[in-house]
């Protein structure tokens, strides 16, 4: 029977936000921030599966850039654009 991943959350703060978890079988760990206006603001995870991710939006609240980096995918950087169509 194959074992099943389970990601054990182990700290959250006073708003009941995620600030750490720990992956059940590899014990790999990842560390969660949040910006003042509580969006998460990084992913870092640290172990046998080591990656980071940070976030960036734009003033209306809507996500911006997300800036990644892994031992797998090396770096890179993923931008969201509007795009808006008209129909005439």
């Amino acid at each position: 029977m194959p074992q099943q991943l389970k990601y054990l959350p182990k700290a959250t703060d006073l708003l009941s936000r995620m600030m750490q978890s720990v992956e059940h079988l590899s014990g790999d760990t990842t560390e969660y921030a949040y910006t003042p206006a509580d969006r998460l603001e990084s992913k870092v995870r640290t172990g046998q599966v080591a990656y980071s991710w940070y976030y960036k939006y734009n003033l209306d609240g809507g996500r911006h850039v997300v800036e990644r980096a892994d031992a797998l995918h090396s770096e890179r950087v993923d931008e969201y654009v509007l795009i808006l169509y008209r129909d005439d």
